[in-house]
């Protein structure tokens, strides 16, 4: 049947337009960028046809040299070639080059030889020159920094940190760990400072958390980090700081609120601060019943696999309260922010940009006493951002 619109007295009919919209292909975003070290991606953005072919370049800076690609893509080709067959994020990482270390040889005093027996030749094959990397694990008994003239930094068994001790890590610090387990316990102190040139990655490679912590004791202050591949990223003990960083895949797998989060906190004795971060395809944030309170402010949460959950309230530490304010939560399918049955806990959730407007869309996105009648208390989300708030990082 033929279908018109009626304009003005005219009548145009639809049929007409059918043959502009034959052959047309669906569109993709590439997104690249620099996620550690110092270098330039070619290109850094854009807008390609459905199954176009795209050569990505990672061009390092001088002293410093390619290690790998993440994201939509892995392995360490370069260039990398892709096909435009959906959206892509993609992020690469450079590290400094190695710089030898001469190795003192000392010259034995001669010692008068045998005649010698002859022999078949022996031919020696040079053993080759490993590529720089500090390899550590175990106990770490006193105050030490780890330096990017030494990095790469590969973990082959859990670092752990006594109480009284900090570990420093310099700007531009690449630190792997292949394996389940902890890449850190942490009963002292980690202070992890990068910078937005030269950021410091944790690549868990797969490790079940990067840093656990027991009752009473671990504090982690970070600041331009990366941290990627693992399923926790901190558990769950002692005061915690981050800000100005990425979390990338660090996921249990879960959408359960204690069992999926990425982040859990129990016991601090003061708020701890989790500010102007990217969290992209990531567990959410788990506050126990004891824990002080949290401030949760101008972050993206992209592909949230796992709520933002407050079930403090019960504990003996006051005032047991989530703020979670001024953030961005796009492409998120899930829960988005809940209580737990049993307690007295509250989310301040009030101007944040939900990537829509309607209400009723947002309360699908809320477990709270509105869900469940064991839950005495609510979220509050009004007023809402029409808009992302422009302290808060967008999508990489």
């Amino acid at each position: 049947m033929l279908k018109a619109i009626k304009v003005s007295g005219i009548i145009i009919a639809i049929s007409l337009l059918l043959p502009l919209l034959v052959g047309c292909k669906a569109e993709y975003s590439l997104h690249v960028s620099v996620y550690g070290g110092q270098g330039v991606v070619t290109p850094s953005s854009g807008t390609y046809t459905d199954g176009t072919t795209v050569t990505i370049a990672a061009i390092p800076d001088s002293g410093w040299e390619f290690d790998h690609w993440s994201g939509s893509i892995s392995g360490s080709e370069n260039p990398y070639t892709v096909q435009m067959k959906s959206d892509k994020t993609i992020g690469a990482y450079f590290v400094v080059i190695p710089t030898p270390t001469a190795i003192p040889t000392s010259t034995p005093e001669a010692t008068p030889l045998p005649t010698p027996i002859p022999t078949a030749t022996l031919t020696l094959t040079p053993t080759p020159t490993p590529t720089y990397r500090t390899s550590i694990g175990g106990i770490i008994s006193s105050d030490t920094t780890w330096a990017v003239a030494n990095s790469p930094y590969k973990i082959t068994s859990t670092v752990q940190i006594p109480s009284g001790v900090t570990l420093t890590i310099e700007q531009g610090v690449t630190i792997t760990m292949t394996g389940t387990g902890n890449m850190f316990l942490l009963l002292g102190t980690i202070y992890a400072h990068g910078t937005a040139q030269a950021p410091i990655i944790f690549d868990g490679g797969g490790s079940s958390t990067i840093f656990g912590t027991d009752p009473g004791h671990g504090n982690g202050d970070f600041e331009y980090c990366v941290f990627e591949h693992s399923g926790e990223l901190w558990n769950r003990w002692g005061q915690f700081n981050l800000r100005y960083s990425q979390l990338i895949n660090l996921t249990s797998g879960s959408d359960h609120a204690i069992g999926g989060a990425c982040i859990k906190m129990d016991g601090s004795t003061g708020d701890c601060n989790i500010e102007y971060n990217q969290f992209i395809n990531t567990g959410g944030i788990y506050s126990y019943w004891n824990n002080y309170g949290m401030n949760i402010r101008y972050n993206l949460f992209q592909g949230l696999v796992s709520p933002l959950c407050n079930a403090g309230g019960g504990g003996t530490l006051t005032p047991n309260q989530m703020n979670v304010n001024y953030n961005s939560f796009i492409d998120i399918t899930g829960i988005i922010l809940s209580l737990e049955p049993g307690f007295s806990q509250t989310i301040d959730a009030t101007n944040n940009y939900w990537d829509t407007t309607d209400t009723s869309i947002i309360d699908q996105k809320i477990y709270d006493g509105n869900d469940d009648v064991r839950i005495g208390s609510y979220v509050t989300y009004l007023p809402i951002l029409t808009a992302p708030d422009p302290s808060t990082p967008t999508s990489p």
